[in-house]
């Protein structure tokens, strides 16, 4: 497949650009089966870390903070990995963690994201929908481009609200994708929960650009 190359954040925000919803889930599956292996045992040690951090807040309910703490940077592993990934990079198990080293910023990311988004469903519920699909390359943006976080809210934000009725039927179809992974007995969900952010980086690299392209 034939891939564009991304524009830049200032110029996807001044010109616009074509959406392919097809083709970033495609472009997320190359990514994945390139690295499955890494991918679910990484995953499988998210769902053991988080199991066991539910297990302790059950006698310890303060204890709900490690889990505020430790999602963002696990979650950004994904991220991380695809991105490597996509710069043509190999990939090692270790890769995964390296969104530790942005811990802070993607910590308030996180807490400030899923504030407003809050406020904005209690308000009026569309204000926090629109938020919610604005956020979408959020973390991509921050980790790839070493922005803070407000920077990277921002950002994808404004990218995002150029399209922002195609990045709701791409969330939409990763949240279908999803869905059928869970009617497999939960485990489908192993495969479609990374291929889902391998996705929104594909998206990422083809309306922005990877960090390392030259626009």
């Amino acid at each position: 497949m034939t891939y564009d190359r991304g524009q830049g954040i200032e110029k996807a925000i001044a010109e616009g650009y074509k959406f392919k919803t097809g083709e970033y889930i495609q472009r997320g599956w190359d990514i994945l089966k390139k690295n499955f292996g890494l991918y679910l045992g990484f995953f499988l040690l998210a769902i053991i870390i988080n199991a066991a951090l539910l297990k302790l807040e059950s006698k310890q309910p303060g204890l709900i903070i490690f889990r505020i703490l430790l999602n963002p940077p696990l979650i950004a592993g994904f991220f991380t990995a695809a991105l490597k990934t996509l710069k043509k990079q190999s990939l090692a198990f270790a890769d995964f963690f390296t969104g530790f080293e942005s811990f802070v910023q993607l910590t308030l990311l996180n807490i400030v994201a899923s504030i407003l988004i809050v406020v904005g469903l209690v308000l009026l519920i569309i204000p926090g929908l629109y938020l919610s699909i604005a956020y979408s390359l959020a973390v991509p943006i921050l980790l790839d481009r070493k922005m803070d976080f407000w920077s990277a809210l921002e950002s994808s934000r404004k990218v995002v609200t150029k399209s922002w009725w195609s990045f709701f039927g791409f969330s939409f179809a990763l949240g279908l994708i999803n869905f059928l992974g869970a009617l497999l007995l939960g485990f489908g969900l192993l495969v479609t929960v990374p291929l889902s952010f391998c996705a929104i980086a594909a998206a990422y690299e083809d309306i922005i650009g990877l960090k390392s392209a030259s626009f």
